[in-house]
């Protein structure tokens, strides 16, 4: 699952690169504006075609 930031950034959950960890970090301080995907492991393809996300 990608996580997309509150000032616009995307974070990719890359297997074996310690992802869970900065993913419940980042969960943790309040950055994430949105979960985006189904899959743990999202790739770029599919994010890019998510629709635009006002914020």
């Amino acid at each position: 699952m990608a996580l997309l930031l509150k000032k616009g950034e995307c974070f990719l959950h890359i297997p074996k690169t310690g992802g869970s960890w900065v993913s419940v970090i980042l969960k943790e301080q309040g950055l994430v504006h949105k979960e985006i995907g189904y899959h743990k492991h999202i790739d770029w393809t599919r994010v890019a075609f998510f629709p635009p996300i006002a914020h």
